[in-house]
């Protein structure tokens, strides 16, 4: 990958941004509660983060993603 990290997180919808500050340790104050969350981290500092809603209407099958360039 084209950038550093040490930690992966991947938060499904089902936890709250609550849940997810506690496990990283900080308060993200301009994430949205939106769905499922993938989260790299390098010395403790969040270096990248991904996201992607959830449709009720259309709830996903599988999630396949692509980092980098």
């Amino acid at each position: 990958m084209s950038f550093d990290w040490d930690s992966m997180y991947y938060f499904s919808g089902a936890y709250s941004l609550e849940d997810i500050d506690r496990t990283l340790g900080r308060n993200i104050h301009d994430w949205t509660d939106v769905g499922d969350r993938l989260v790299f981290s390098c010395h403790n500092r969040i270096t990248r983060h991904y996201e992607w809603p959830m449709k009720a209407d259309n709830p996903p099958c599988g999630v396949a993603f692509q980092i980098g360039n």
